[in-house]
């Protein structure tokens, strides 16, 4: 087990860092036009560049940004999936309306 001056380090470096990392991404602004190229990630600070330098060299097989880009594929696919179902609502709506005023549920559609 750990000392009582050690655990009052490792709380005092824990809040270091949490203090640290808020004031860097409080600070940073990135819009969503920003793109990776060499110097927009010099312009970063220099923790949030050390992690993207340790995250490259330690993936080489880019695993990271497979995962980073499937993400922002599934919630893509998520929206539309979104979209259509309202749409086909709406069109389930207008059809019921117009066959007997909506009082019967309408037919599936397909």
């Amino acid at each position: 087990m750990l000392g009582t001056e050690a655990n009052v380090k490792i709380r005092r470096i824990r809040k270091v860092e949490q203090f640290r990392n808020r004031v860097i991404t409080d600070k940073l602004v990135i819009g969503s036009d920003w793109v990776p190229s060499a110097p927009n990630i010099n312009a970063l600070p220099k923790p949030l560049r050390d992690f993207i330098v340790r995250l490259y060299a330690y993936d080489p097989q880019h695993y990271v940004q497979k995962v980073a880009v499937l993400q922002e594929h599934i919630r893509m696919l998520e929206a539309d999936n979104k979209r259509l179902r309202n749409e086909l609502g709406w069109c389930r709506k207008a059809l019921g309306q117009a066959t007997d005023g909506g009082s019967a549920p309408a037919k599936a559609i397909g």
